[in-house]
């Protein structure tokens, strides 16, 4: 992503940007050991591509990644708390607008709704664990408006 962002992304001379990247960083590396080197680039690019935004004007907004098949207890949800914590340093060092939909993914499976529908995965939000259905859709957008400073009042459902 780091060599496409310039001419993709910086280019076009957006007013906002938001960096979204990490969980495939995480899910593609499951079933192999925690390597550092790779949270190590992953810190870097990120780092490289708020800067190359910031440089040219453009406002970072930075969201975590969601969560690996909708089990807060799983290998790959424990090794994206590091990317979400390396994501929350940058922001901060980099006064970056930062949105842990890790964390919004985690309260809403805590708090599933007895009624919500659930696939033979046992998921609500995600079809394949990581891509998103509807309601995981709902979840993405709420915690962008609320990043963007949105009141919870013109976010609400209204029946």
């Amino acid at each position: 992503m780091v060599k496409r962002f310039e001419k993709d992304v910086v280019a076009k001379k957006p007013a906002v940007v938001t960096i979204s990247v990490g969980i495939n960083d995480v899910w593609h590396r499951v079933n192999k050991p925690h390597d550092p080197k790779v949270l190590e680039a992953y810190k870097e690019n990120v780092t490289k591509m708020v800067d190359m935004a910031q440089n040219a004007g453009i406002k970072v907004i930075i969201i975590a990644p969601t969560v690996i098949q909708e089990d807060p207890e799983n290998e790959g949800n424990k090794r994206l708390v590091m990317y979400v914590d390396a994501e929350r340093e940058i922001a901060k060092e980099k006064k970056c607008v930062f949105i842990d939909l890790h964390q919004m993914f985690l309260d809403a499976i805590a708090k599933r709704p007895a009624d919500i529908e659930l696939d033979k995965n046992k998921r609500a939000y995600t079809r394949d664990g990581v891509h998103m259905k509807p309601a995981g859709d709902a979840i993405m957008a709420i915690a962008v408006l609320k990043g963007l400073g949105v009141p919870d009042e013109k976010i609400a459902v209204k029946e």
